[in-house]
């Protein structure tokens, strides 16, 4: 598990134990705890090695949400750690968005076996995690990535290629659906689109957030 990482939440407990924690930050580490603790999928609680919260600033403007943890986030305890962790934080870097600035997680905190596709009962047991992350990290906008993210947070059962390229709200908020970063590392021909998706979220944050430049600086 990444050093930071650990240190913040060992801080959180520190505030937590001496009462000096922030309401937000106790809210935050209830959370944590209680997602840690989670059983309610007991298929998943037999093949994990870890269940994956999330990671970044406490709240934040910013949240990217996948779909669930793969072999090396079930590993680490780290959302977007593997191969296309590292295309992700190029796709956040291509508008000039530093990774550590972000909040990340995923629909599902628990790795599926063979990395299938998270089930409904999944996605149904997990979401109430997700709607209090979402309310904690008080985003300004949402970037989902792959297709069980913007249906989940929409309510939809269309496929991200008719999903992407628009503009959709969660509660008011802002949400840009596009590929996951593995369908890219699969398909070069996505891309493009995927491109063009990265400059509609990068606009969109400028225009609500004042300490944001959106910098077009694409990266290979």
């Amino acid at each position: 598990m990444e050093p930071n990482f650990i240190k913040k939440i060992s801080y959180l407990l520190y505030c937590y134990l001496e009462g000096s924690a922030s309401e937000k930050d106790r809210q935050y580490f209830h959370l944590y705890t209680r997602i840690k603790k989670c059983a309610l999928c007991s298929s998943l609680v037999q093949s994990r090695n870890t269940v994956v919260t999330g990671q970044g600033p406490v709240p934040c403007e910013v949240m990217v949400i996948g779909e669930g943890p793969g072999y090396h986030e079930d590993r680490q305890g780290i959302p977007f750690v593997g191969p296309a962790g590292h295309l992700l934080s190029k796709m956040l870097a291509s508008i000039n968005l530093d990774r550590k600035n972000v909040y990340i997680t995923n629909i599902i905190k628990c790795r599926p076996p063979q990395n299938r596709d998270p089930q409904d009962d999944e996605i149904k047991n997990c979401l109430p995690f997700l709607e209090e992350q979402i309310d904690l990290i008080s985003p300004k906008i949402i970037l989902t990535l792959g297709k069980f993210a913007i249906q989940t947070l929409i309510h939809s059962r269309q496929g991200i290629t008719h999903l992407r390229g628009k503009e959709y709200t969660y509660h008011t908020v802002p949400v840009i659906p596009t590929f996951h970063p593995a369908a890219l590392l699969r398909n070069d021909s996505l891309k493009k689109e995927t491109w063009q998706d990265l400059q509609m979220f990068g606009k969109k944050y400028q225009a609500l957030s004042t300490g944001y430049t959106f910098i077009k600086k694409r990266t290979k």
